[in-house]
Order: structure tokens, then sequence, then C-alpha cells
């Protein structure tokens, strides 16, 4: 009998089990700073190799399933060459969405996509474009459920001294996979309910009706306030931001109720006022759309351009075009709003696809675009040498901006060249630090005296949260007869409902070793004593009893040649 499984055969929870452990070890490898292409190597071929295992030779049967995963890969490699060449710090957040947007809008067309003309069908990509976040947010949950249940799983063991279960799970090889693979079968799982996610959406689509009147009646209003508040909105830092927000979540809203079997009758039969008003809304956002383009262009024109203004910038554009289509296709269809939103989505969904990629490789890469504007302002004389920022370069540009300053240090021609490069020798001198924290030592507390004190003070500083007041002092919390260190870490924020931390340390061979954490008790008047701020009423505190050990940690000691480990 023939049992040769093929990818038409599989259970698609196994498919993207495969697919999403494969990604996941993908991904942990690069973002260890593995090299690149070994990596990509090795990890198609596992994949590779686990697809042969399971579906013997008819591996590519499904063309939908080999793009997808195709996608996937090269996402990722412009997401990595982003990281690799920029400050990724500077713009993970929004490269991250950027990303999640893309993989949405490109798996919506992938999954609806046909061979015949028409090639896709409003409907499904409706549909798929709204399933697949559910699809996903509920796969989230259920991989957060399962790390939950592994974590408590290493716990229990490592509280019987088996340590080495944490050991296997929780490392950057093993907890990828299981991440990815948990998500794919929590996917594949969730696609055998699509009866409870189309409730589940047709709830959700009930609330966003609400929500989707609401924002069109706050459009209005704005609107309407714009003539007697102009100069406000552009006197503002968030203007730009705020007024970009509102349109795109109603835009989100409004596009939640679009269904392609509406015709223009049903709608204004529906409700003669709900439709005007959405309709309006619709009118308007092209309009806050110029308003927030307008706003962004006088905060690159006043400061430059930075990675997130050009992310901005590339929202509104995007935004515009939208907008403006949906505002034209509705006076075209005759106020059918519906209509002019099927009609638009799908062509301006597939240019924005195009552009997002473009902003997550080298060809639009925002820090490089960013570093030449910045450098063309200073050369120019639009900004002077004295108020240029040499830091944005140094220190949020990645290396476009480290080899533009570069440059400029060797520019030596410039007419302006003294003046850059004194602002060049500033920077090089103000390395950014953290805040050293404050160390009080209690007069007469029975400190160890000099070379040793200075050791002691340096090491408990580096227990010091930058923003808190510490307290130093001795105290024999063990009546053992011998004073320990205590020190008091003390957050200048603190609320009443935080905790205060206290440590006590011991002097093991030549290094101060914590071996206790204190905590004060219920008897310890919480609110006063952070209110207090002073030493002596800490002190003050550990002789009255308010401060008692817990779970003071046990360390290895050697007798002798004999060496007792405790179980951990």
């Amino acid at each position: 009998m023939h049992t040769t499984e093929t990818l038409n055969d599989i259970s698609p929870i196994k498919s993207l089990a495969i697919l999403g452990g494969t990604t996941g070890l993908l991904l942990s490898r690069l973002a260890f700073g593995f090299e690149l292409y070994p990596t990509i190597i090795f990890t198609l071929g596992l994949g590779a190799v686990a697809l042969a295992l399971l579906v013997g030779h008819n591996a590519l049967a499904i063309r939908r399933f080999a793009s997808l995963g195709l996608l996937i890969f090269t996402l990722i490699l412009f997401a990595i060459y982003q990281y690799q060449q920029d400050s990724f710090d500077n713009i993970q957040p929004i490269a991250f969405f950027l990303t999640l947007l893309i993989f949405t809008i490109a798996t919506a067309f992938i999954q609806s996509w046909s061979v015949t003309k028409p090639h896709y069908i409003y409907n499904e990509l409706f549909k798929n474009a709204w399933n697949n976040p559910i699809h996903i947010t509920l796969a989230l949950l259920l991989t957060g459920a399962t790390f939950a249940l592994l974590g408590l799983a290493s716990l229990l063991f490592m509280s019987l001294g088996l340590g080495f279960f944490s050991t296997i799970l929780f490392n950057s090889v093993v907890t990828p996979i299981i991440m990815g693979t948990m998500m794919g079968i929590a996917i594949g799982i969730s696609y055998q309910y699509q009866e409870l996610i189309f409730k589940f959406k047709h709830l959700l689509f009930s609330l966003f009706k609400i929500l989707a009147y609401l924002s069109a009646a706050i459009t209005i209003i704005f609107a309407l306030s714009l003539p007697f508040t102009l100069e406000k909105l552009f006197s503002g830092n968030n203007a730009a931001v705020i007024l970009l927000w509102l349109t795109l979540v109603s835009i989100t809203l409004l596009n939640s109720q679009v269904d392609a079997s509406y015709n223009r009758q049903q709608a204004i039969n529906a409700s003669f006022f709900n439709h005007y008003l959405l309709i309006s809304q619709i009118f308007l956002s092209p309009i806050f759309i110029i308003l927030s383009l307008y706003a962004i262009y006088l905060r690159i024109d006043q400061y430059g351009l930075t990675p997130p203004r050009l992310f901005s910038l590339a929202a509104a554009l995007f935004a515009f075009i939208l907008t403006a289509g949906y505002a034209v296709l509705t006076l075209k269809y005759q106020f059918n709003w519906r209509k002019a939103i099927i009609k638009a989505n799908p062509p301006v969904a597939l240019f924005g696809l195009a552009f997002g990629i473009l902003l997550l490789s080298p060809l639009l890469s925002p820090t490089r675009l960013s570093t030449n504007n910045q450098v063309e302002r200073l050369l120019t004389g639009q900004v002077s040498p004295e108020q240029f920022d040499y830091s944005l370069l140094k220190y949020h540009l990645g290396k476009a901006g480290e080899q533009a300053l570069t440059k400029l240090a060797d520019n030596k021609s410039h007419p302006l060249y003294a003046h850059i490069k004194v602002g060049i020798d500033k920077t090089e001198e103000k390395p950014i630090s953290p805040p050293e924290p404050e160390l009080i030592i209690v007069p007469n507390a029975d400190l160890p005296p000099e070379p040793e004190l200075s050791t002691l003070v340096a090491t408990m500083k580096n227990n010091c949260h930058p923003q808190s007041h510490c307290i130093l002092t001795t105290a024999d919390i063990t009546k053992t007869g011998k004073k320990d260190i205590l020190l008091f870490n003390i957050d200048k924020t603190s609320h009443p409902s935080y905790p205060i931390i206290l440590k006590a340390y011991r002097k093991q061979g030549k290094d101060w070793q914590e071996f206790a954490r204190l905590m004060p008790t219920a008897a310890m008047d919480l609110p006063e004593a952070i209110k207090n701020n002073s030493p002596d009423f800490y002190v003050n505190a550990i002789k009255a009893g308010q401060i008692n050990i817990i779970a003071p940690p046990v360390y290895d000691v050697t007798i002798g040649e004999l060496e007792l480990r405790p179980n951990r």
C-alpha cells in the first residue's frame, strides 16, 4: 500500500509547526550575531530535511505554502540587514510594526490569490486581512501560556535540585524553536474553528461600528474647530502625530464596516444620517493628512530628517494616497463609500507593500537618508556648526552616522572645518553614561578602614540603582555578634506601594557578596519610611525588629579538601 504523504494531505498544524520552528531558529541565530549566510543555509537545510521527512518527494506541492515561507525569510533578511547596518534601537519598534503590517498585507493576498482572472475577490481579502491578526493573537496567548507552564515546571524541578531542565529549555536555540513551533501549532488549531473566529469577528465589528461613528463625529467637530485653532495646532510638537493617528484609526474603523454585498441604496436606507456622517469623514480625512504632512515638513525643515520623522512622513504619504482615493471614488460611485473602499484598497495596499519593503531595505534606509540630510544641512550652512547635533550622528544613526562623523572630521578643506572639529571633539569628550547613584554613609557605622573602605564603597555603588538614594550602614542582623554590611536602595520616585530593597553583604575572600535580602514587616510604617528618607530611621527600624531576613541564599563552602555544595 502506498503511504507517501503529500503536502496536500498533511495536517496544516504539522506544516505550520515546521515553518514556525525553523523561522524561530533563524531569528534567534541572526539576533545573537551569528554569521548571516551560514545561518541561512543551516536553517533552510533543517527546514528542508523536516519537510522531506514529513511529505516525501512532493514537498513543494502547494505554491502558496512555499510563497509564504519565502516571504517570511525575505522580511527577516531585510530586518536583519537594517540591524547590522543601522542603529536598530532607534527604529526597532517602528520597523517591527512595519514588518508586521507588510506580513499581514502580503499574507492576505497570497491566501486569496488565484491564477485565473480575477486574481482576487475582495471578500476573501477582507476575510483574511481581519482573520489573520485574530489567529496570531490566539497563537500568542497559547505560546505565552506554554512558556508560563514550562516556567512553573522549571521552578518545580529546580526546587528538587534538577536545574538541567531549565538549562535545556531556556537558551538561545531551544526557546525560539519552541516559541515558533507553538505559534505554528496554535495557528493551525485556530484555523480548524473558523465558525468561532467568524462569531468573534462579528462581535468585534459590532463594537467597532460604535467607535466608527464616534471617530467620525470627533473628526467633524475637530474640523469645525480648526479655523479658530489652526495656529495652536502647528505650535505643538505632537500635532502631526496626533492628526495622523486620528486619521489612521478612523480609516481602520471605517474599513471594518465594509460589506461588498451592500449597494448604494441599501446603505442610504439603512441610516441616512449615519451614511453621510461617514461620508463627511471620508472627505475630511485627506485634508487632515495634508495638515499632518505640513506639520511634519515644518519639523523636518527646522530640525532635519531623522528615522522617526521619515517613518511618519511615509505613513502620512500612504494615508494621503488612500484617503484621497476614497474621496475621489466616493464621488465617482455616487456616494457609495463602501464600493469606493473596495476599489481603492487592493491597489493602494500593494503600493504600500512595495513601499514598506523599500523602507526596510538598503534602498530607502531611514538612517542613511537621515544621515545624508543632516550632513547636508551642516555643510550648506542651514545649521551652524555650533548648533549642529553631532551626538545624533554618533549615537542614533548607526554605522551611517558614525561614518559620516569620521568623514566630517577628515574634511579639512571645508571652510567651517575648525568649528566642525570643535563640535566633534566635544561629542567625543561627553560619552553617554548613566548618572552615578548617591551613596550616604551612616555616621558611626562600623565600617572597615581604608583602603578596604574605598573598595567596599565602589562595590556598593555598583549595586545601587542610578536613580536612587543608597544608604550604607552596619548591623548584627543574624544575632551572631558580628556586624554585617547593610545597603538600603531607596528609589527617588518611590510610591508608598513600592517595597524598599535592603541587602546584606559579607566579605568572602577579596569580594563582598550578598548573603541575604531583607524587607519591612507589617509593623513598619512604609509610607512614613519613604517620606522620611533618613538613614537613622532605617537603623532604628532594625533595632525595633521591623526588618526580617527573607530567603537568605547559601553559598558553596570549602573545608580543607572537602567541598560542600547546597542542594539548589
